[in-house]
């Protein structure tokens, strides 16, 4: 699978991504997710993440990343 990355900075100390998850990332969610496969919509606020959605491929990535505005 390719890494696709899409981005948006939102308030100061925030920002959204969707990405893969990788598991430097994983294991600071609590609870950790089960499957790590797909693209994950991940709000990330003073450097605390939270999982927001889960898309299976990238196709769904891309449209995702383009309702909310991601680039």
């Amino acid at each position: 699978m390719a890494s696709l990355y899409l981005s948006l900075d939102a308030e100061r100390g925030k920002s959204l991504s969707l990405k893969p998850l990788t598991n430097r990332l994983a294991q600071y969610i609590d609870p950790p997710p089960t499957d790590t496969s797909g693209y994950f919509l991940v709000e990330e606020v003073d450097g605390e993440a939270s999982i927001l959605a889960r898309v299976s491929d990238e196709d769904a990535a891309l449209r995702l990343g383009k309702l909310l505005g991601l680039s």
